[in-house]
Parts: C-alpha cells; sequence; structure tokens
C-alpha cells in the first residue's frame, strides 16, 4: 500500500492497486470544417484511460479529517470532468499528461475508512490538417464530391440493440432489484460510458452499479440518486432521440 498522484495541485494518496492503464481513441469534440463545406471529427490514438483505487484513512490528517479530504476530492471529480489539468506520478512518470477526471466513487470499508474509485480520460491535441474530409481516413477533393454522399444522421439508427432495449424496454432500476437483464444492459451501458470498469456484469444491482450510475449522474450534471430512474432514462432518450415513438405505457414506471 502507498504511492500517490497528483492532479490539478491535489495529492490522491495511498493508492492501494496497480494503476490500471487502457488505450481508447477519442474523437475531438470540434469538428474540422473542409474547404468545400464538408465536416469531420478527428480521432487521436494516444488517449489513455487510468484507473485505481486509494484510500481516505479513518485518522485523515487533513485539517478536518476524513469527510474534508473527500469534499475535496469530490470537488475536484466535479469541477474537471470537463477541462483537462495536468496529472503527474512520481511512480510512473510516463503517465503524466493532461487528463479529464471521469470516474469518482467511494464506498466505506469495515474498518471506518473510505475506498475510492478514480478514473481519469487523457486528452490528446489533434494537428488538423489542410486535407478535407467526408469520412474518417478517406480525404475527398472538392472536385470528386459526389452528389449521392450523405451525411449520417444521429439518431436511434446507429444505437446498439443493447441501447435500445434500455432505453425502451427497462423500467426504473435501483439497488437489489431483480430486472436481471434490464441490469445487465444497464452495466453494459456504464461500461460504453466510461464506468463500471472492471466489474462483471452479472445482472445483479448492488453497490459498484449503484456507485456508477452515480458517477454517470454526476457526469450528466442529473440529480445524483443511485438509481437508472426516469429522469436519468429520460435524459438519454432525449439525448439519442430514441425511442421515436411513445414507450409502452406501464414499461417506464418506477
Amino acid at each position: 500500500m502507498g504511492g500517490h498522484i497528483v492532479f490539478a495541485g491535489m495529492n490522491i494518496n495511498y493508492i492501494i492497486d496497480e494503476i490500471n492503464v487502457e488505450k481508447d481513441q477519442e474523437f475531438n469534440n470540434s469538428p474540422y470544417i473542409g474547404q468545400d463545406g464538408s465536416t469531420s471529427n478527428f480521432v487521436s490514438s494516444s488517449g489513455r484511460i487510468i484507473s485505481f483505487k486509494s484510500l481516505c484513512k479513518k485518522d485523515e490528517q487533513s485539517p478536518h479529517g476524513r469527510g474534508h479530504r473527500i469534499n475535496d476530492y469530490a470537488y475536484l471529480a466535479k469541477n474537471f470532468n470537463k477541462t483537462a489539468k495536468v496529472l503527474t506520478s512520481s511512480s510512473q512518470s510516463n503517465l503524466n499528461g493532461n487528463y479529464l477526471c471521469t470516474g469518482f466513487s467511494y464506498a466505506e470499508d469495515t474498518g471506518g475508512n473510505y475506498i475510492i474509485d478514480w478514473e481519469f480520460q487523457e486528452v490528446i491535441p489533434f494537428n488538423v490538417t489542410k486535407k478535407t474530409f467526408r469520412v474518417w481516413g478517406k480525404a475527398v477533393s472538392s472536385s470528386k464530391k459526389s452528389k449521392n454522399t450523405k451525411t449520417k444522421k444521429s439518431g436511434g439508427n446507429n444505437l446498439s440493440s443493447n441501447v435500445k432495449y434500455l432505453l425502451k424496454t427497462c423500467p426504473t432500476l435501483k439497488k437489489s432489484d431483480s430486472h436481471k437483464k434490464c441490469v445487465k444492459s444497464l452495466q453494459k451501458f456504464l461500461q460504453s460510458k466510461g464506468f463500471y470498469k472492471n466489474y462483471k456484469v452479472d445482472g445483479l444491482y448492488q453497490i459498484y452499479t449503484e456507485q456508477a450510475v452515480k458517477g454517470l449522474q454526476r457526469k450528466c450534471k442529473l440529480k445524483v440518486t443511485g438509481k437508472w430512474d426516469k429522469a436519468t432514462r429520460s435524459y438519454f432518450q432525449k439525448k439519442y432521440k430514441y425511442p421515436t415513438t411513445s414507450i409502452k405505457k406501464g414499461s417506464s414506471k418506477k
């Protein structure tokens, strides 16, 4: 047990497991407008996701104890999930870079300590070229534009069957619920959003599923209930414009 990293100037102490590193391809949020008016999002293949657990001890030596330390961490997670800040590691300097805090949840152990789950997403700048893109990876000159080229519309047609099932069929879900198929769909959805990492998709709505839902709700600035509730479901139905027809009566009741 030991080690620490520094994020946005704040020490995260007592890392209690190996730091897990995954490669990720993340789309830049700002589209490049081509010379002929076409657009394309750029992909960085160098972004990393790092995750680990740290310990906030019962006898934490911050000015007001462990509660004060947890509040500091919660503030950090809330304010730097969209604005990248510097992360440094004295023990693993190869991880140094600019990151977003994309995951933060904690639970109390039997000894009165808090075990905290962290996740950070590295942000890599992408150097924009002067080429015109209509499809990622294929440069198209303005002289060879096809009138039949259509931009893929966002919405229900692009969603996986798992997300469609979750948004259209599944009711409100909460800790200890027995809707196993719906809970599995929720767990897969959470993983696709960067939460519920390293846990088994078992269809059991227990503490780690609840914590992951809370993390997702914080990220989306929703009321943090730990439940897959009507407000959370409606948020993603509106975001993905699915379902396009009204949901069957009774399927979304609490």
